[in-house]
């Protein structure tokens, strides 16, 4: 599979699906049953669109967080911008190893942006699926679903931002390297 659209899948697709599953649950309980028996296709084409577009909205919010990592202080050693653009102005035939391997760490951190934003909206959606089946204990599944919110959106915050800091480390000693003479 090529890896645009691995990334894609990884980034977009899965995050948007993790954060409409629920409520798609939900809307599934009150819906005509005739509604996917009319055009068997225009459900999922729904689903995936929504999904698609749900996945970029995280994207793009997921992308302001990296962009403010970037100009923190405490990334400044890494000269971020400068071995950005080192990196993308190598044209290195066969790639380097290590290009591999930056590929895989952006993957995982727009995937872990994405799901700062996904985890929250799934958990919601899943204490409305709870709440509707067993609505005795709405107190407290309120404050376990706020606080598993909690919880995730601090765990993909950190391992985002422990990602970010592994590419830009990365990225830097992989430019030293190439720079180097042989």
């Amino acid at each position: 599979m090529p890896h645009t659209l691995t990334r894609s899948i990884l980034t977009i697709l899965i995050p948007g699906l993790f954060a409409l599953c629920p409520w798609l649950l939900l809307l599934h309980q009150y819906a005509n049953p005739q509604v996917g028996s009319v055009n068997p296709i225009l459900l999922p084409a729904i689903v995936i669109t929504l999904a698609a577009v749900l996945g970029s909205i995280f994207e793009g919010l997921g992308s302001h967080f990296e962009a403010s990592w970037d100009n923190c202080p405490r990334m400044t050693n890494y000269e971020i911008e400068k071995n950005w653009h080192i990196y993308l102005a190598s044209a290195l035939e066969p790639k380097p190893i290590g290009y591999s391997y930056l590929a895989k760490i952006v993957t995982s951190l727009y995937f872990e942006l994405a799901m700062i934003w996904a985890s929250p909206i799934f958990i919601i959606g899943l204490g409305a699926v709870v709440w509707q089946h067993f609505s005795t204990s709405s107190c407290l599944l309120v404050i376990c679903m706020g606080l598993a919110s909690i919880l995730a959106v601090v765990f993909f915050w950190w391992q985002a931002r422990s990602s970010h800091e592994v590419l830009c480390k990365t990225r830097q000693r992989l430019n030293v390297l190439m720079q180097a003479p042989s």
